[in-house]
C-alpha cells in the first residue's frame, strides 16, 4: 500500500513537472512572450515566477525528456536532468543509461537520485557491452592523454634544450 501511495505521488509530481516544462517549451518556441509585448525574461518572471536562469535549466529538462518520451518513468526534477545530461550525450546513451537507473533502482522512481547516474554511467562505461555508446568518453580522454604526452614532450625538449644552453655557457667560461 505504501509503495503504491509513494509511486502514484511520484507520478503526479512528474506530471506538474512535464506540465511545466513543455509550457517554457511551447512560450518559448511560439514567442508567446513577443505577443504580449513582453521580453523573455519579462514574461517567465510574470507567468512562473522563475529566473531567466531557472527557464533555460527546465529547457535542458525538456531536451532529457524528449529523449526519454517512451519511458512510463521520467525524470520528475530539474537536478535529476541536469546530472543525466551532463554525462550522456546522446539519445542512444540516454535511453541505455536511464534503462539501467530503473532496472537498479527496481523501478521505484522514489528511489532514483542523481548519485545513482554517475554511478550507474561508471558501471555502463566500464561493461565492455557498452564499449561502442561510451565511445564518446573513450574519444575524449584518449585527445587529453594525446595533449598531455605531447606537453610533457614540448616541456622534456626544453629542459633539454635550456640544459643545454647552459652547459655550452659553462664550458665557454
Amino acid at each position: 500500500m505504501c509503495k503504491a501511495i509513494l509511486i502514484s505521488a511520484y507520478f503526479e509530481k512528474q506530471r506538474k513537472f512535464i506540465a511545466l516544462i513543455k509550457d517554457i517549451q511551447v512560450s518559448l518556441n511560439s514567442k508567446e512572450y513577443k505577443k504580449h509585448g513582453y521580453t523573455f525574461n519579462e514574461y517567465i518572471k510574470m507567468k512562473w515566477n522563475i529566473s531567466q536562469l531557472e527557464a533555460y535549466r527546465y529547457l535542458r529538462c525538456g531536451k532529457v525528456l524528449d529523449q526519454l518520451e517512451e519511458f512510463e518513468i521520467k525524470p520528475s526534477y530539474e537536478r535529476l536532468c541536469k546530472a543525466l545530461s551532463n554525462v550522456a550525450k546522446t539519445p542512444i546513451q540516454m535511453k541505455i543509461l536511464w534503462s539501467a537507473i530503473l532496472k537498479k533502482t527496481g523501478g521505484r522512481p522514489d528511489c532514483i537520485n542523481s548519485t545513482h547516474v554517475n554511478n550507474i554511467w561508471k558501471e555502463i562505461c566500464s561493461n565492455e557491452k557498452y564499449s561502442d555508446v561510451c565511445k564518446y568518453e573513450g574519444d575524449i580522454m584518449n585527445r587529453i592523454e594525446k595533449s598531455l604526452n605531447k606537453f610533457e614532450k614540448e616541456k622534456k625538449h626544453k629542459q633539454l634544450n635550456s640544459d643545454k644552453i647552459i652547459n655550452n655557457n659553462n664550458n665557454n667560461n
